[in-house]
Parts: C-alpha cells; structure tokens; sequence
C-alpha cells in the first residue's frame, strides 16, 4: 500500500509518501509545497495544484 502523510499549513505544505508492506515501510518521496500569491484564494489554488500533482505522479492507495 501506498501512504501519502500531509503536514498542512497556508503557505508552505509539507507531504511524505511511504510503501508499506506488512510491517516492512520505506521511502518514496517527500517534499514542501509552497503557496503563491497574496490573498488566501490564490493561496489555496496554488497548494491545490501542487498537491494534485503530487497525487497523480505517486498514486496514493491511502492519505493522512
């Protein structure tokens, strides 16, 4: 199975994705997504967009 770990926030987004087998985990990814932009709207769109990215490039099974 594969886990994506999301650390919210506004203006930077923390993510993690990890294999899990049995009790047997390791490392794919991680990183920061950094929001742009001055108003929240414009904010979230940003984080939006990296995030998906994030999620078609590794195909999650679960998030967190």
């Amino acid at each position: 199975m594969r886990v994506l770990g999301i650390d919210p926030g506004l203006r930077a987004l923390g993510w993690g994705v990890i294999d899990v087998a049995g009790s047997r985990l390791s490392h794919v990814a991680n990183g920061v997504c950094r929001s742009a932009g001055a108003d929240l709207a414009a904010r979230l769109l940003s984080l939006h967009s990296q995030l998906s990215d994030i999620v078609a490039r590794f195909a999650p099974d679960a998030a967190a």
